[in-house]
């Protein structure tokens, strides 16, 4: 708190406010973006929640020096979810590597079979 007097002067409870306008900051800074933005950059949801506390809590006598999210814990239901799209990627992904071997093998014999037609020698 920067000023005691302030902020219980103008709110009964500055703790409990300070709490429901770090919770509305979070509402606001996760309910904009998709769960892959938040997995990927915690960082975002610091800064958009740091900017809306210091707007609201400034003239009430308040200061918060740093915000910062640890953890997204996600329902039963997302992390089942999260889990499949995760391996369906990456069976996807081992399927192209797959295809990309079969068609170097394939070319493979083919430059074989080129040099048999070519070269009878070879072909003995």
């Amino acid at each position: 708190m920067t000023d005691v007097r302030v902020a219980f002067a103008k709110q009964a409870k500055p703790v409990d406010y300070l709490y429901k306008e770090l919770q509305f900051g979070l509402r606001a800074a996760v309910g904009t973006r998709t769960l892959d933005e938040l997995l990927e950059n915690k960082v975002v949801i610091d800064q958009v929640v740091a900017e809306h506390i210091k707007r609201r809590v400034a003239d009430f006598g308040l200061e918060v020096e740093s915000v910062g999210v640890k953890d997204i814990i996600l329902p039963g239901e997302m992390k089942v979810i999260l889990a499949k799209v995760v391996e369906a990627e990456k069976v996807a992904l081992a399927n192209v590597i797959r295809r990309r071997e079969e068609t170097a093998a394939t070319r493979s014999l083919l430059n074989t079979a080129r040099v048999m037609e070519d070269n009878p020698t070879a072909l003995r």
